[in-house]
């Protein structure tokens, strides 16, 4: 989506960052290689399906119980499409 985002923002003839900030939830390594680099929230892929498999299994094997809140750490990758300032 963030990449669509980018697109319809240069048809529109404005400039990420200068215009308009980017920044995605993803982490997808797309997201490195866009123009400009999309700053993105990333979470562990890995851990997100571990967490499934574990929470699967637990079911099959427990039942379903009340529904989980897992909260997961993220990081701030920032890179161009969001990291300049706008000067006004």
């Amino acid at each position: 989506m963030a990449v669509g985002a980018l697109r319809a923002i240069h048809e529109a003839r404005l400039s990420v960052p200068e215009d308009i900030a980017i920044v995605s939830f993803d982490g997808l390594p797309l997201s490195a290689h866009a123009s400009p680099p999309i700053s993105t929230v990333q979470q562990s892929v890995h851990e997100i399906g571990s967490l499934a498999v574990e929470t699967l299994i637990d079911i099959l094997q427990n039942g379903t119980q009340p529904p989980r809140h897992i909260i997961l750490p993220t990081q701030l990758i920032v890179r161009e499409s969001s990291s300049k300032i706008r000067s006004k």
